[in-house]
């Protein structure tokens, strides 16, 4: 389940809705991954940056999205010229 554009407050309370659910709904998809809190897993995006993750860590999800990583990350010019030897 993805949580997008959301305070990690809203957050917290969508994990325990997930939490909720899952208990009166026992998981039983082959794809659920060995060793995972429940199933479906909560996956946050949006607006994490490396300041605020430690607070949407603290929410519970499974996993975090931080596009700020990548977002001023400098473009690398590279070309692959094949050439033909011999």
């Amino acid at each position: 389940m993805l949580v997008d554009n959301r305070t990690p407050d809203e957050v917290r309370r969508a994990v325990a809705e997930v939490d909720r659910w899952c208990r009166e709904h026992p998981p039983d998809s082959p794809r659920m991954r060995p060793g995972a809190r429940r199933w479906p897993e909560v996956e946050v995006s949006g607006g994490i940056t490396l300041k605020t993750a430690r607070a949407y860590a603290e929410t519970g999800a499974d996993y975090l999205s931080i596009g700020a990583l990548t977002h001023s990350a400098p473009a690398l010019d590279l070309s692959l010229e094949i050439e033909e030897v011999g």
